[in-house]
């Protein structure tokens, strides 16, 4: 389950890879999660949880661009995965790897939103194609 709306602040940046440090060890979001930053000059930032670190931090990679993304910056958790929009509205639209439309006709228009992590599909079995006769 999500921690939506509990704050951090960003302690560093290197790269895509970011790290946010929560105020207490429950605070930590859950792996996978999403956490939303500001840059500079108001860009959203959008950061999926990697990894646990101790000292309460949570190291993230960027979905988008960390350029302008300032040490101490506010970093909020909104949700427990990145989701994107599905559905019939989605015919005919280009979306970013957050689901955001980037075909300038507005607002994608779906019911519905899914998780882009899949559950482990397991192992494959090879099976034996040898026709030879006995």
């Amino acid at each position: 389950m999500a921690k939506a709306g509990i704050k951090g602040r960003v302690a560093a940046v290197q790269g895509p890879v970011v790290d946010v440090r929560f105020s207490s060890g429950q605070d930590v979001p859950n792996i996978f999660s999403i956490i939303h930053t500001k840059s500079v000059d108001g860009q959203l930032i959008v950061l999926e949880v990697a990894e646990h670190l101790p000292g309460n931090i949570a190291r993230c990679i960027a979905i988008n661009s960390t350029i302008n993304l300032q040490r101490q910056a506010e970093a909020v958790v909104v949700d427990d995965a990145v989701k994107i929009p599905a559905g019939e509205g989605l015919y005919g639209r280009l979306i970013n790897v957050i689901g955001q439309p980037i075909d300038q006709k507005g607002e994608v228009r779906c019911q519905e939103a899914v998780s882009i992590r899949r559950p482990d599909m397991g192992s494959f079995v090879r099976m034996n194609q040898d026709k030879s006769k006995k």
